[in-house]
This record gives C-alpha cells, structure tokens and sequence, in this order.
C-alpha cells in the first residue's frame, strides 16, 4: 500500500505518484488543475486526438475545459460529481503517434479568474 497522496489522476482517474509525462498514442495531453466543486483540488490528464488544436482553441478562446468526474475519493461530501479546470498547467501536442511531444506555453493559461 502506497502511504501517500498521489501527485496526479490519469484519464481514467487512476492515482499516479511519479511526475506528469506525456505519453500513449493521443496526440494532445493535457495536465490541468482541477477541483472538485465543493471538494479539493487535484491535477488531472485530459487526453485527446484532436485534429486541428480543437482543445487548445476551446481553451484560449472561451477560457474553460470540459472536465469529467473527479476520481473517486474526491467528490464533494455533499455528493456532488462534477468539477471545473482552474488553469491549464501542461499542454502538450504532436501531429501522429510517432513524432516528439512539443509542449506549448501559449495554451498554458487560467481557465477561471
């Protein structure tokens, strides 16, 4: 059993306790600041296979990120499931599975004032 907290939540909310790098098959990766309305902050990955830096576009210009459910354990106590993205702390992007990650400052902005 692992006695501390994890450092961040994968895609499918599974605790990882080494630090964030990108990887897999997407081709967008995203590690944002979470919270959980009425519950804590968290740092979760968000995922993708964007075409066209749709995410990023829905992120400088509207200021908001979907987020999903928070990872069990961190819901609001008064049962409430949903959360909102506070600021995008690592973007990074590549075109097919097999080039580099680039990361890109310019999307890496607050969504909430």
């Amino acid at each position: 059993m692992i006695n501390r907290e994890p450092i961040w939540w994968d895609r499918y909310g599974v605790p990882r306790y080494v630090p964030f790098r990108p990887g897999g098959s997407s081709r967008e990766c995203i590690l944002v600041l979470a919270r959980a309305r009425g519950g804590p902050e968290y740092l979760q990955l968000i995922c993708g296979y964007t075409e066209q830096f749709e995410r990023a576009e829905q992120i400088i210009r509207r200021q908001s990120l979907p987020i999903e459910e928070p990872p069990a354990g961190l819901h609001a106590k008064n049962g409430d499931v949903s959360a909102e993205g506070i600021k995008v702390l690592e973007y990074w992007r590549r075109e097919t599975p097999l080039q580099q990650w680039q990361r890109l400052l310019e999307f890496e902005i607050d969504l909430i004032d």
